[in-house]
């Protein structure tokens, strides 16, 4: 355990202090219908008219669909947008609070509000990937 620390401070450090990410965004009126925006010097100059608009990632995070996180998505969020890439990690309700029925439309939800509001943070909606880690990967 000692020896993963350090990689994982650093990692919690970057989400919590980096001013290039935006926590706790509401896309939906379910409990965890938040999702984080990682955006890339690039996505600002797009979102501003000083440049082309950004590839955009979705992220699901998973964890056993019981105790996953958006957070969870900091590593590779914060690796992209260091790449350019702009990225909304979407959560969802976990079990019990919520089932896989539960879970599908609080991700339609918060991929339909991605599409929606892509452009105004700078990013292309034409340009979209989704990738899901685990749980979010089933989803």
């Amino acid at each position: 355990a000692i020896v993963l620390a350090p990689p994982f401070l650093r990692v919690g450090y970057g989400y919590f202090r980096d001013a290039r990410i935006q926590r706790g965004l509401r896309f939906g009126p379910a409990a965890r219908n938040y999702l984080d925006i990682y955006s890339p010097v690039e996505a600002t100059a797009a979102r501003d008219g000083q440049g082309p608009p950004v590839p955009v990632v979705i992220a699901v995070m998973g964890g056993a669909w019981i105790i996953g996180h958006r957070a969870w998505n900091a590593q590779l969020g914060q690796r992209l947008m260091d790449a350019g890439v702009l990225v909304f990690a979407i959560d969802y309700r976990n079990f019990p609070l919520g089932k896989v029925p539960d879970m599908l439309e609080d991700l339609s939800r918060g991929i339909a509000w991605v599409f929606e509001h892509a452009a105004t943070y700078g990013g292309d909606p034409k340009n979209v990937v989704i990738t899901g880690q685990s749980a979010g990967a089933h989803l």
